[in-house]
């Protein structure tokens, strides 16, 4: 079923969106406005959304297991302590043949992203709405 179909003419809600007097950002207004009826005009459905693997997100949520992974494993309670490049080996054979010196440097990245982004949180103070 066509969603568009059940509201055949948008035109008031464009009109809408375009007033100034409607309680909202209007960036977000401009911007609902233009997808509903952009300014070159195609028909409001028009469009096609795809699904494709995004490499970069999955190449991300791999770090982020690797890095969990080697942490659970330098954090377990067994005596003795795990050294840090035998676990960094053995998560990277258990994610597929990568090198220890990766799994150390997406920790290490990890780590810095981590506090850049707590830094840049406290430089800006809390908001104020």
């Amino acid at each position: 079923m066509n969603a568009i179909a059940a509201f055949p003419d948008v035109k008031p809600l464009i009109g809408l969106l375009r007033n100034v007097d409607v309680p909202m950002v209007p960036y977000a207004r401009h911007s609902l406005a233009d997808l509903l009826s952009p300014p070159t005009d195609p028909p409001i459905d028009a469009f096609r959304l795809e699904l494709k693997a995004n490499r970069d997100f999955e190449k991300m949520m791999q770090k982020i297991f690797r890095v969990s992974e080697y942490d659970r494993r330098m954090a377990e309670d067994v005596k003795p302590k795990p050294k840090s490049e035998p676990t960094a080996q053995e998560v990277g054979r258990q994610f597929g043949n990568v090198q220890d010196r990766q799994v150390l440097r997406d920790k290490q990245e990890w780590e810095q992203t981590l506090a850049k982004d707590l830094r840049d949180r406290l430089k800006m103070g809390p908001k104020t709405d």
